[in-house]
């Protein structure tokens, strides 16, 4: 059973000891418009406006895709995923075994601060005050 997205965003807002004036101003949305979504008079946010609502709390837009029942977002995620990976093998051609180490580098460090990120905030989601 899901909670909806209006008591989700309320409830990581809290966990973040923020105001919604703190939300707002870092969003650039209204203060009553998140008012309104906290208490259900908007079921059916935009996809920016979730991502700018997460960015605000500092959390990761796809736990409010879930929350707001978006499935959208994972299958772009997956085409995004393949076009990336259909780049890479016909630019990868053409690279020295120097530059795809660098690459591999990147990648490893974007994987490890992305782990690093998941864990910091892991406990500090949903935490009540």
């Amino acid at each position: 059973m899901t909670i909806g997205i209006g008591p989700f965003v309320r409830k990581m807002r809290e966990s973040a000891k923020m105001t919604q004036q703190d939300v707002a101003t870092r969003s650039g949305l209204s203060r009553s418009y998140l008012s309104r979504l906290e208490t259900g008079g908007i079921v059916r946010p935009s996809a920016d406006y979730l991502v700018r609502i997460a960015r605000a709390i500092g959390i990761h837009p796809d736990m409010l895709f879930k929350a707001a029942g978006y499935t959208r977002a994972v299958a772009a995620n997956d085409d995004e995923r393949q076009a990336v990976l259909d780049w890479l093998a016909a630019e990868t051609k053409t690279w020295t075994a120097d530059e795809l180490g660098h690459w591999g580098r990147l990648m490893l460090h974007a994987r490890e601060s992305t782990l690093q990120w998941r864990t910091r905030h892991a406990g500090t989601l949903g935490r009540e005050r």
